[in-house]
C-alpha cells in the first residue's frame, strides 16, 4: 500500500488540483453546515465553481466522460446559483 508520502512525491499537477476540488467541496459543505456560509451567498456558489474546476483540471490526466459531465453542470449550476 502506497503511503502519503509516496502519493505526495509522485503526485502531478492534476492531481494536486484534483485534491484542492476535493478539500474544496468538503469545506463549502462544512462551513454550510455549520452557518459561516448561506447557501443563497456567493461564496458559496464561488467556492463550489473552484472546487469544480480543479476537478475538471484534475481530469486531464484520467479522463471520465461521465464525471466531466457531473463537474461541468455543477459548475454551471455554481454560475446560474
Amino acid at each position: 500500500m502506497q503511503s502519503v508520502a509516496d502519493w505526495f512525491a509522485r503526485a502531478t499537477f492534476p492531481d494536486y488540483m484534483g485534491t484542492i476540488g476535493f478539500l474544496g467541496y468538503v469545506a463549502a459543505y462544512l462551513l454550510l453546515q455549520i452557518g459561516y456560509l448561506k447557501s443563497s451567498g456567493y461564496a458559496f456558489s464561488v467556492m463550489n465553481l473552484i472546487a469544480s474546476a480543479c476537478i475538471l483540471v484534475s481530469l486531464s490526466k484520467d479522463f471520465n466522460a461521465y464525471f466531466a459531465i457531473t463537474e461541468i453542470v455543477w459548475g454551471f449550476l455554481s454560475i446560474v446559483g
